[in-house]
């Protein structure tokens, strides 16, 4: 039985209450009884109960089966599974998770860890989706119940492909797969390594990109080298060009003053001459270019009286 089956339901058949017993259930403790009475009392008629054919033992189911004879019935529908014990174990906490009364934290904790001695090569999500838990939680699960064992070094996921546990190793071998043939094709090298196509090419790819292993088919001529890639540091990405440095002056030197533009010209200031030459009625003489004066007369008082004519 692998995690990813998923048969149709077998045909319901009746069978005698009287030849039924419980079986390997991964429910502990006893039968809850107040449970018991509620289905007890349901006008409908109960779903069918699960049983391994083989040993005619309750797989899922049992509180079903007391609840008919409480009612009385002497028949209940019964659909059977056929299997090993080690799978109607399964089977039975497969379908208690999926319905009824739910399983306690510490009985699906416990059923994981079985399941995971059962079928060590199931991975943690497979076991999480059969007995309710987080793959987390049978990680630990299992952790604890492997220390100081071997443990596998493939497991089976929900979709029935085995995967390795490390693919370290494996692509340490489709390494040296690839340096011994780099021409070989990616499924000659997936063979020889153990590892799928998949893989084959990404350690291919890596290789190619670091520069470990010439192109498929091709090789550097002798004598040369293809030129480095340029990367940031630790990154694998071409570095960023960056812009040159600016030119600065020589030490002990100084940059030239910045010349400025010369000053504007203004027009020479207008000459204003006065003789200093005063009467007794405050004349006084201007200048006036080309080299007249012209005299002009106060009175005793300063008030401006006329020009007095051109002195020359």
């Amino acid at each position: 039985m692998s995690p990813s089956r998923d048969a149709g339901p077998p045909p319901v058949e009746y069978v005698l209450t009287s030849k039924l017993t419980r079986g390997d259930s991964p429910r502990a403790g006893d039968v809850d009884l107040e449970h018991v009475r509620l289905l007890a009392q349901l006008d409908d008629e109960l779903p069918p109960i699960l049983v391994h054919r083989s040993t005619m033992k309750v797989i899922d189911g049992w509180h079903r089966l007391r609840a008919a004879e409480s009612r009385g019935a002497d028949r209940i529908g019964v659909r059977f599974f056929d299997g090993t014990d080690d799978e109607a174990f399964l089977a039975g906490v497969q379908a208690n998770v999926a319905h009824g009364l739910p399983l306690s934290l510490a009985d699906r904790e416990a059923a994981a860890a079985r399941i995971a001695v059962l079928r060590p090569s199931w991975s943690d999500r497979a076991i999480a989706a059969a007995s309710g838990l987080s793959a987390r939680t049978v990680k630990r699960l299992r952790a604890r119940a492997a220390a100081g064992t071997a443990q596998e070094q493939k497991r089976r996921g929900r979709d029935g492909r085995l995967r390795p546990v490390d693919a370290g190793p494996g692509r340490r071998r489709a390494v040296e797969a690839i340096t011994a043939q780099p021409d070989a094709s990616l499924r000659e090298i997936a063979r020889v390594a153990g590892v799928s196509p998949a893989t084959a090419k990404a350690v291919r790819d890596q290789l190619a990109l670091a520069g470990a292993a010439p192109p498929t088919g091709a090789a550097p001529p002798t004598g040369t080298a293809a030129p480095a890639r340029t990367t940031a540091t630790g990154t694998g990405v071409p570095a960023r060009a960056t812009a040159p440095a600016r030119a600065t002056a020589p030490a002990g030197t100084t940059a030239p003053a910045r010349a400025t533009a010369p000053a504007r010209a203004t027009a020479p200031a207008r000459a204003h001459r006065r003789d200093g030459a005063k009467g007794h009625d405050g004349a006084e003489g201007h200048d006036v270019g080309g080299g007249h004066d012209v005299s002009c007369a106060y009175d005793r008082a300063g008030r401006h009286t006329g020009d007095g004519g051109w002195a020359r």
